[in-house]
């Protein structure tokens, strides 16, 4: 496992997806070290062996990097950093000496779920001409990203002198990191990017980030009464005194689908994925609304607040695919406040991040603010926003003045 440093942690915190080179001690020594932060999707199709190209390109005095992820056919990501510091310049040179690389990947959460070692050498002689003379200042990206964008589609078009391009490879397979959060009613939480319940890890990764909104914490598939039997009211619920929040998780099962589908792919089945999401929070807030009694998977009566508006989260794996724009405009949102007088949204885990992060800024910064009072307040003026933009589809940032 690697444990990021502060300024590292930080970045990876504010930043959805990006990589960092690092000089970082290992078992028995320092080592070339690459660590790649990305959404839990694009991760699974690291893990899963689609190609992957190391990128070095010189822009004026910065010395770019960045890793080419196949993931589709027509636009493959690519995560990228400009160098600022001498240990990302002392990794370079130590992989030209010895041609390889330590690499991790971590989730939204900068949680580091995998590792493997990869063989990777830049050509010395390229590389030196490369470093001489950048800067080191810290990086704008910003103002560098509409360069670097155009750059890269030039080097892999059309190729550039001043660039090296190396695949990846290795002869091993990703290693799986265990990482288990013991949340508030002392129950186990674990992430696991291998596991084939893929729907089940995206529900955990939601329970890492709301858990700690509220001592009674987050419950995982509260159960109603359906018959002789039980049933699933919703993947995830938060409740507290002012209100309620329900998470319906929609994943894709990549692991499981031979051939392994590129990006293209998922996204014609995403909108139907949202729409069944939609209907199924309808359907569960008109039980708590009409004072179903609701337990957790052991039994045990939760109590739930049943009058103020509550909120209908549909979380996705990236929002990204929902390039079906005219599918998540207002029309639904209006749609689910009449049947349902409570508030609807479309998050990816990274925009869940975003919005438990501001509200623990807010509650932070005030005296009589809990952590939930602060992220239903976010949520509200998410919901405002939806209304501005006429869409659910879209990102926010937070910044305190």
């Amino acid at each position: 496992m690697h444990i990021l440093s502060s300024d590292n942690r930080s970045e990876f915190l504010a930043c959805p997806q990006l990589v960092r080179l690092d000089f970082a001690q290992g078992k028995d020594e320092f080592e070339s070290t690459l660590l790649v932060k990305g959404s839990t999707l694009l991760l699974k199709y690291v893990i899963a062996g689609v190609n992957l190209q190391f990128i070095l390109v010189r822009i004026k005095d910065r010395l770019v990097y960045g890793l080419r992820i196949q993931d589709d056919p027509d636009k493959p990501a690519i995560l990228w950093s400009a160098i600022e510091k001498q240990e990302e310049v002392l990794a370079l040179r130590q992989m030209c000496n010895d041609g390889r690389c330590q690499v991790f990947l971590f989730n939204e959460l900068a949680v580091n779920v995998a590792w493997m070692e990869v063989s990777l050498a830049p050509p010395e002689s390229v590389l030196r001409n490369l470093i001489e003379g950048i800067s080191l200042a810290r990086a704008k990206n910003a103002e560098l990203s509409d360069e670097v964008n155009d750059t890269f589609d030039r080097l892999l078009s059309q190729g550039l002198s001043d660039s090296i391009v190396v695949p990846i490879s290795s002869s091993s397979s990703w290693r799986k990191i265990n990482n288990v959060l013991i949340t508030n009613k002392i129950t186990q939480c674990p992430i696991d990017l291998f596991q084939q319940d893929e729907g089940n890890q995206q529900e955990q990764l939601a329970i890492w980030l709301i858990d700690n909104l509220h001592p009674s914490g987050a419950f995982h598939r509260p159960q109603i009464p359906s018959g002789p039997r039980k049933r699933e009211l919703t993947d995830v619920l938060l409740t507290y005194e002012n209100g309620s929040f329900l998470v319906e998780s929609k994943s894709f099962s990549l692991l499981s689908r031979k051939p392994l589908p590129d990006r293209s792919r998922l996204s014609r089945a995403a909108s139907k994925d949202v729409v069944e999401a939609i209907s199924q929070l309808q359907g569960a807030i008109r039980k708590i609304r009409g004072g179903t009694e609701v337990t957790t998977p052991y039994g045990e009566v939760i109590s739930i607040e049943r009058e103020w508006p509550p909120h209908g989260i549909v979380l996705v794996p990236d929002l990204d695919l929902l390039s079906d724009e005219e599918n998540y405009g207002m029309e639904l949102a209006i749609e689910f406040m009449k049947k349902t007088h409570g508030f609807l949204h479309l998050l990816d885990v990274a925009e869940l991040l975003r919005v438990v992060q501001a509200a623990e800024m807010i509650s932070a910064a005030g005296k009589n603010v809990s952590p939930m009072m602060a992220f239903d307040y976010c949520l509200i003026e998410r919901a405002k926003k939806a209304i501005e933009l006429r869409t659910l589809r879209f990102s926010v940032l937070f910044r305190t003045a």
